[in-house]
């Protein structure tokens, strides 16, 4: 549970239940989700998923057509989305241990 919501709970029998509660949902439907979708990213979806290679340049006037002409180019894509992606795991990793400080490993 957040720091935040702690303190303005106090250390009374209702904190300790929800406490528990979230630990539980942490473990048993959060964190078994997260793994599912990191296991399909890796072993589904990104090795199915084509290079561009012959297909850029019509990749490029489709986002062209609905972005614009400024629009970022496929490698500056994927930068930005791993980026977010690392941000997000490291912001759900601080957030389980705030909630559940004797939480594993998110992987």
């Amino acid at each position: 549970m957040p720091k935040a919501m702690r303190d303005s709970i106090g250390d009374r029998p209702e904190y300790r239940k929800m406490s528990k509660e979230l630990d539980l949902l942490l473990k048993e439907e959060v964190f078994p989700v997260y793994r599912r979708l990191k296991k399909f990213l890796e072993t589904e979806y990104l090795p199915k998923a084509a290079p561009l290679g012959q297909n850029r340049e019509r990749y490029l006037k489709y986002m062209e057509a609905h972005l614009g002409k400024n629009h970022p180019s496929p490698e500056e894509l994927s930068k930005k989305g791993k980026q977010l992606v690392k941000k997000l795991h490291k912001e759900l990793g601080a957030i389980a241990k705030e909630i559940s400080p004797d939480a594993k490993s998110l992987h």
